[in-house]
């Protein structure tokens, strides 16, 4: 079965929660605002969410990146046994 390595997965997916935290955040910041202030808050919150969106797409091809190189090799390791002793 292929693997990614753990500390890899675990640094995108921290990066992908904090993007995420940092969305919720902003969209609280917004609550019981109004007028210009409201505008403001609610366009930091529109850029975090979008921020959100790309960590998520970086992390997920990264993922699909490292998932496709590992069924490489697991499979060249059977294609060609004596290359990987």
């Amino acid at each position: 079965m292929a693997t990614i390595e753990t500390q890899a997965l675990a640094q995108g997916l921290l990066q992908v929660e904090n993007s995420w935290q940092k969305y919720l955040t902003s969209q609280k910041k917004a609550e019981g605002l109004s007028g210009h202030a409201l505008k403001a808050a609610l366009r930091a919150s529109a850029q975090n969410y979008k921020r959100f969106q790309n960590h998520s797409q970086q992390f997920y091809a990264e993922v699909r990146k490292r998932v496709t190189d590992a069924e490489k090799l697991e499979y060249d390791m059977k294609l060609y046994p004596h290359h990987y002793t």
